[in-house]
């Protein structure tokens, strides 16, 4: 899913986790990666975050490199069949396990500017 985002727009994505056991999901934000495919007008800073089903923060991301789980976010690339983001990229990653139940994603712009992004969502097994 991709679409173009203006100034102070929000692009959420909800959905529902189903089953017994928590799935591992690697969540991502990409913008600045986009020129590599040809895409113009990327998002260049886009900021990840993740509510629960009451509307409580899960985790967020605003550059990939500074997530806690950045080393882990590199090794589960090839396993999901995303493509790399480069060291030091403004796109943002997220790696967590969630337990079943409702969840809002949210891509924005960091810096208030406008431009095409990509949310991706991976189930990591």
């Amino acid at each position: 899913m991709h679409r173009g985002l203006k100034p102070h727009q929000l692009m959420p994505m909800p959905g529902i986790l189903q089953g017994g056991q928590p799935m591992r999901m690697l969540i991502r934000g990409v913008g600045p990666q986009l020129a590599d495919f040809g895409v113009v007008d990327i998002l260049a800073d886009p900021v990840l975050r993740l509510f629960d089903g009451a509307a409580a923060p899960v985790d967020e991301n605003d550059n990939w490199n500074s997530h806690p789980h950045a080393a882990e976010i590199r090794a589960v690339l090839d396993q999901v069949g995303a493509f790399a983001l480069e060291e030091g990229s403004q796109d943002a990653a997220l790696l967590v396990e969630l337990a079943p139940g409702r969840y809002t994603v949210q891509l924005n712009p960091a810096d208030g500017a406008e431009g095409v992004a990509l949310l991706e969502l991976y189930e990591v097994r």
